[in-house]
């Protein structure tokens, strides 16, 4: 939990979610956390890791007249 003393001069929370999302970048985190504000609330958030998708792997190339349009000339 982090407690800002703001009796002297006002902080907006705004102001405190830039600088903590900075200090996140800075230390090699942003992929993993992000920083989220709702009125005077700031909460840092694990995202949920990204699985890198086999896109592309699976099937096969489908033929050229299933990808052509339907009034493509063809002359057979």
């Amino acid at each position: 939990m982090l407690v800002i003393d703001d009796s002297k001069v006002p902080i907006r929370t705004r102001d405190v979610k830039t600088h903590l999302k900075q200090f996140i970048h800075y230390i090699g985190l942003s992929e993993e956390y992000r920083v989220t504000v709702d009125h005077s609330v700031i909460r840092i958030l694990k995202v949920e890791s990204h699985k890198p998708s086999k896109h592309g792997e699976e099937g096969t190339v489908p033929h050229p007249a299933d990808t052509m349009p339907w009034y493509f000339p063809w002359k057979t």
